[in-house]
């Protein structure tokens, strides 16, 4: 009597998968490859309630017939499972807006491996955006960017507020009469500025590539495609606007101040 071997299991995570009706298909088709078509199914859970079909449009029908409250076109999870009869192999793919979870189980090592790799070039590629890593890197220079602006900003603050007033370039020994104020050249200001916008501008623009790059799960119609401005929406296009304008705005504000101050001098 011959020992079956053990199955094997891969798992894998993926975030910022960018999913809309033709990649859902490109990747339903990925993943049922090899599996019949009575192998397959697709559900959904909606208020409590768990819809399944054997293919996306009779899902997606069954969802909008459905009594229940809400946007029939905003899909919050999608569930897609192939399984054999003979349990010999089987794919299950979970999708969310955050992230898309992948579990390939078989018994032939190079048809786990193989599925699994398939999937996974299908996720990663630059159409999708999907990637192991939770952060993206416009997020971490975001961050980055973000920190240099606040140093920045609170250099000019501390140039307009506390350093005019400070007592600088007293000479050894010198009395506090003696010591005398030197408020910084408006020019070193300017240029403090100019480096925080700099910053400002920088935040700005990986807040909005970040956000661009977001998970999406859109069951029933298109991503907008393009360059990263273009996946923007018309909200997020008009907040990273409204951002650059505030920036701008506290900058030359901090300027002006500092420009009363100096000529008070």
């Amino acid at each position: 009597m011959t020992t079956q071997p053990p199955a094997i299991t891969l798992k894998h995570t993926y975030y910022r998968c960018r999913l809309g009706r033709r990649q859902l298909d490109g990747l339903f088709a990925t993943a049922s490859a090899g599996f019949s078509t009575d192998a397959v199914e697709i559900s959904t859970e909606r208020h409590n309630r768990i819809f399944r079909a054997p293919a996306l449009d009779h899902l997606v029908a069954a969802v909008r017939s459905a009594p229940l409250p809400g946007d029939p076109d905003q899909w919050s999870n999608l569930t897609f499972t192939a399984q054999e009869a003979s349990g010999k192999c089987a794919v299950s793919v979970q999708l969310m807006p955050e992230h898309v979870e992948v579990t390939v189980t078989g018994l032939d090592p190079t048809w786990v491996y193989g599925a699994d790799a398939q999937i996974r070039l299908f996720l990663e590629d630059e159409a999708v955006g999907g990637s192991s890593k939770s952060r993206s890197e416009a997020h971490r220079k975001m961050r980055s960017a973000m920190g240099g602006a606040f140093l920045w900003t609170f250099m000019i603050v501390y140039a307009v507020v506390w350093y005019p007033g400070s007592r600088v370039g007293a000479p050894p020994g010198a009395t506090g009469a003696e010591w005398v104020n030197k408020p910084l050249p408006l020019g070193s200001l300017l240029v403090l500025a100019m480096v925080a916008l700099y910053f400002a501008v920088r935040t700005v623009q990986h807040w909005a590539r970040d956000r661009a790059g977001r998970g999406r799960l859109a069951v029933t119609g298109e991503l907008p495609a393009g360059t990263w401005w273009k996946r923007l929406s018309t909200a997020e296009q008009l907040s990273a606007v409204g951002l650059l304008v505030t920036a701008l705005a506290t900058l030359g504000t901090l300027v002006s101040a500092g420009a009363d101050v100096f000529k008070s001098d």
